[in-house]
């Protein structure tokens, strides 16, 4: 019987329920633990760190939204908790080295590799090469944007290369791209659809006894709501019979008046105007007591660094300078966390930056010269504050001579009588106004990939005008041509402040459909491969045709789906080309599809099939006709015989052709209960009556069969049990009478709840 849901026991926690904490707990901590390991690198501090985790989940429900993943929202306290310990420890750009012992070879050199990366970036590979979350849950344990996390995981990515080649190149190891751990005993990656070597970290496991006794001290720590309080019982007397003398007859008397309501003197007009006023007095009160307790105070920047104005000194040997900017905030009631943008140089840095609602941190590399930081944060009522300041990184000093002063005699003055002054006041100052952003605007804000769209502003007060990471002038334009949804700032300073105003283009996901090759197998079938190289998946079906020698051979509209980035490969079915001849695959010639880039949707190639066998036919030889010469006698005359001739009948070849996969159930992308039952289907058919022998190819390497089947048409199927996220794929090889191999049918199983 399955266990309650994670809501469910959100609801039970709320409640009171201590038992449903303990389950939540048993059923996540082993995750979390190991995340915040692979956070802070202490097995010790990881447990108090988790306990602090679970110890916060009754008082931080409030924040968690109805339809919210649970295990995202506990990834994010993790995380929270985490950055803030390794701040304290001033250890978020990198980890110390450790005394506890580190596994040898190839797992050991990636855990170093990974101490030696920023915490952020850690976190992002953890929860996308060992964790199988969600993508919506990746983002809320990250507190990013969902569309972010592909730019994140590559630049994580990058980071952790390049301390791997680093310590590698200081030990004469290989360097990540030279490693093939599949070829390491022993050493196995987490999730299918990783990777970097830091996918081949070994799990952490947190100890039974461990999580015991964190549990309890859990447990014993939530406080439970106060009981309901019961009702005063009413106890009912029992009555008693008594018995009384039977008494004569009394004069019933007239009932009593009732008595008035009202107090003497007062009539219901009165009444009724006293209610009216005591319910604008009421309404009143309430209006005032709304204005009273109402939130209207923004939150208040306290600390910025480099602070506004600093010359940061240049990093020694370095063309770049290292800073790191830092801020922090407060409020009355509490900021939001998910408000608080940061924008350098007219770039919002906000998804790389680590932010929690008291502070935020950025580190940057920046080139010698003036740079304007924007800050801007929200508080929990919706009120806005926002502060910009500049600074400025100093090149690296030069080497110059150093001159010795010589010294000079200076003549005391002498004082004179002279005429007094009398001082003029100091003219007031009128204080500078902050610049004005007059016109800032785009020609066209929806296109698609690569279109130019010509952005035109106009800018009066100002010192110095950013577009984006660009220094510009005050009144221009620029023709830009963006290939994703992207957003331009423009942000203009002067010693009074910062204004800035932002324009997005968006640009339209289509796809854009190219013939990636075209080959013949051995047996004489057509293949070819269609990619979809735009940023829009396919949603319909569209026109292909195979042409031979400028003649159609196939026409269909087999593919109906086909996601960015990915294949299909398919077959010409009941056509065997034989010897050299030209081929041309063409798509989407009717333009039912949509796409970025319709110039490329044709490929031709010379390829070369087998060689025809020709039909050897027997040539009947002439038998000479002897003739005697004549005499006198009678001539004896020889009478040739024809010589049988036999005419070899040609053995028809066997051939297997028209084989295919595809994916009966379930649909994919998938997200729901696992594991989860995939069946793959596959056809071929034989031109003569032989056993066909064949098998799975499944991706990643795995081999299912051989198998073997009678002749004519085969129906096959292979199934799947899975309950680890990835994508999956499966083929079909013919291995007799002849070779072939079909499309690759996919599946994607995003996540398991």
């Amino acid at each position: 019987m399955a266990g309650p849901s994670d809501h469910e026991l959100i609801a039970e926690i709320q409640s009171g329920r201590r038992d449903a904490l303990g389950i939540l707990f048993d059923r996540y901590s082993p995750q979390l633990y190991e995340f915040i390991y692979l956070l802070i690198g202490d097995r010790d501090q990881a447990a108090r760190l988790l306990e602090q985790v679970f110890t916060r989940v009754p008082a931080a429900l409030a924040g968690l939204g109805e339809h919210e993943s649970v295990r995202g929202w506990l990834y994010g306290l993790a995380r929270e908790v985490s950055l803030a310990y390794l701040r304290q420890k001033n250890w978020l750009e990198a980890l110390p080295p450790s005394d506890e012992p580190v596994v040898s070879g190839l797992p050991g050199d990636i855990w170093r590799a990974a101490r030696a990366m920023p915490a952020f970036h850690r976190a992002v590979l953890v929860v996308e090469e060992l964790h199988g979350l969600s993508p919506t849950e990746k983002a809320r344990a990250l507190n990013v944007a969902r569309t972010d996390m592909p730019r994140l995981v590559e630049e994580a990515r990058r980071s952790f290369n390049f301390q791997f080649d680093v310590q590698a190149r200081q030990q004469g190891r290989p360097l990540s791209a030279q490693v093939d751990p599949e070829r390491i005993w022993g050493v196995h990656r987490r999730l299918t659809n990783g990777v970097s070597l830091f996918g081949y970290l070994p799990v952490v496991v947190l100890p039974d006894s461990l999580a015991a006794a964190v549990r309890a001290k859990i447990l014993s720590a939530m406080r439970m709501p106060p009981p309901p309080q019961e009702g005063t019982p009413i106890i009912i007397a029992e009555e008693t019979e008594t018995m009384e003398e039977e008494l004569p007859p009394v004069e019933a008397l007239p009932p009593p008046p009732a008595p008035s309501l009202l107090p003497e003197g007062c009539s219901v007009p009165v009444i009724i105007t006293a209610l009216v006023i005591a319910l604008v007095i009421t309404a009143l009160a309430a209006c005032v007591g709304f204005f009273l307790i109402r939130d209207s105070t923004p939150p208040a920047i306290t600390r910025i660094d480099p602070p506004d104005k600093a010359n940061v000194p240049p990093t020694s040997s370095a063309t770049l300078t290292h800073v790191i900017i830092t801020a922090a905030y407060q409020d009355d009631r509490a900021v939001d966390p998910k408000s608080v943008r940061l924008i350098l140089d007219g770039r919002e840095v906000t998804a790389q930056t680590l932010i929690t609602d008291a502070s935020l941190t950025y580190p940057a590399d920046l080139e010698p010269g003036t740079h304007v930081a924007l800050l801007e944060l929200r508080d929990t009522s919706g009120n806005r504050t926002s502060r910009a300041w500049q600074f400025a990184t100093l090149p690296s000093p030069e080497a110059t001579a150093t001159l010795t002063p010589t010294p000079t005699l200076t003549p005391a003055p002498i004082p004179t009588a002279g005429p007094s002054f009398t001082p003029t006041p100091t003219p007031s100052i009128t204080p500078l106004a902050a610049p004005v952003i007059n016109a800032f605007s785009a020609n066209q804000t929806s296109v698609k990939a690569g279109t130019p769209v010509l952005l035109t502003w106009a800018v009066t007060g100002a010192d110095i005008v950013f577009l984006n990471q660009d220094k510009v002038d005050p009144t221009g334009t620029r023709l830009v041509s963006p290939t994703t949804t992207t957003t331009y700032h423009l942000i203009a300073n002067n010693a009074s402040g910062t204004t800035d105003r932002a324009i997005t283009i968006t640009v339209e996901a289509l796809p854009d459909l190219i013939v990636l090759d075209v080959s013949v197998t051995p047996a004489g079938q057509v293949t070819y491969t269609i990619r979809n190289t735009g940023t829009g998946p396919v949603t319909q079906m569209f026109l292909i045709q195979v042409f031979v020698d400028g003649i159609p051979i196939d026409s269909n509209r087999r593919v109906s789906s086909l996601p960015a980035g990915q294949d299909v490969s398919l077959f010409v079915p009941n056509y065997v080309l034989l010897g050299t001849h030209v081929v041309t695959v063409r798509l989407n010639s009717q333009a039912e599809v949509p796409e970025s880039n319709t110039t490329n949707n044709e490929l031709t190639r010379t390829i070369v099939g087998p060689t025809p066998t020709p039909t050897s036919t027997a040539t009947p030889t002439a038998t000479n006709t002897a003739t005697s010469t004549p005499t006198a006698t009678s001539v004896p005359t020889n009478t040739p015989t024809a010589t049988a001739t036999n005419t070899p009948t040609a053995t028809p070849t066997v051939l297997v052709t028209g084989a295919s996969v595809i994916r009966l159930s379930p649909t994919s992308p998938y997200t729901g209960t696992c594991p989860i039952t995939v069946n793959f289907s596959g056809t071929f058919t034989t031109t003569a009556p032989t056993t066909v022998v064949f098998q799975w190819e499944r991706a990643g390497g795995g081999i299912v069969g051989p198998f073997s089947a009678p002749p004519g048409t085969n129906s096959v199927l292979d199934q799947w049990t899975l309950n680890t996220p990835g994508t999956y794929g499966d083929i079909l090889r013919i291995l007799q009478p002849n070779t072939m191999i079909s499309n690759q049918a996919s599946f994607v199983l995003s996540a398991c709840q």
